[in-house]
């Protein structure tokens, strides 16, 4: 089995599913917008993979940080507010469920509060005070779907298992490796799907004068913010143990943990989302 081909059982999708293409679709789009968004020339196939290209995806524009219209001082606050809710969020996230076969991690879930009830946005003035509740919600709301879809595919985090020289390998933390690596599902965080969330929270605000353009360039920003997360952040201390069946010495000195489990932090050195 290659380090990256999980087993049908886990609930991942294979490479040629029409999941695993939307999503790579979903991801081509983030990295071009998180290239944007930085000043870079760097394309969502040097990313994602050549398999990948990036077509046609305008670079998100900086949501303006002076006076503007009141959408945009609302979209302001939320992008503030992400930045310590995230890291909030980052520091009490842990992987559970995780089965461990050599030296492969698969499965699992990523457990961590809804972030919904970490963001503390500053009270704005009354005009602007009713917009924060539609942005942060969308904001939030595509976080959580996302984590929820979170699993590991396969990824060869536990070298040292794959010939351990005892009856039980001991708690071992993984080999650290980029969020982007995982499985999970992108479409939330896809600036259409967020902005349409935030409309529809806006309700009629979301005709105000400027509100399209706030909330597009809202959209956009956070969709470019969560992809330069996800290439940068490692996960890691995810501790696995496991026992080792064919252990027989002195004829089998060695084997291959089967049936393992890994649990433990990820995200705690991760760095903070982009301000």
């Amino acid at each position: 089995m290659s380090p990256h081909t999980t087993p049908p059982d886990y609930g991942i999708p294979s490479e040629d599913a029409p999941e695993s293409i939307a999503r790579r679709e979903a991801l081509a789009t983030l990295a071009a917008l998180a290239a944007g968004f930085m000043g870079t020339s760097l394309t969502a196939a040097q990313v994602v993979g050549p398999q990948v290209k990036a077509a046609g995806t305008p670079a998100p524009q900086k949501l303006p940080t002076g006076p503007h219209t009141d959408a945009d001082i609302a979209a302001r606050a939320v992008l503030d507010g992400m930045v310590n809710a995230h890291n909030r969020y980052r520091l009490q996230a842990r992987f559970t469920g995780v089965t461990v076969m050599g030296i492969q991690a698969f499965g699992g879930r990523l457990d961590g509060p809804s972030l919904a009830g970490l963001f503390a946005v500053p009270a704005q003035s009354p005009s602007v005070q009713p917009l924060i509740a539609a942005f942060q919600n969308a904001a939030a709301t595509a976080w959580d779907r996302l984590a929820a879809s979170v699993k590991v595919p396969g990824l060869p985090w536990y070298p040292a298992f794959a010939a351990f020289p005892g009856p039980q390998a001991p708690p071992m933390p993984n080999v650290p490796m980029p969020f982007l690596t995982l499985w999970f599902d992108p479409t939330p965080i896809l600036p259409p799907n967020l902005a349409a969330a935030v409309r529809a929270g806006l309700g009629a605000r979301a005709n105000d004068p400027g509100a399209a353009q706030a909330i597009d360039r809202f959209a956009r920003e956070f969709a470019a913010k969560f992809y330069i997360f996800a290439a940068s952040a490692q996960v890691m201390l995810v501790l696995g143990k496991g026992p080792i069946p064919a252990f027989a010495p002195p004829y089998v000195p060695v084997g291959p943990v089967i049936g393992g489990t890994a649990e433990g932090i990820c995200l705690a050195a991760a760095p903070a989302w982009t301000s």
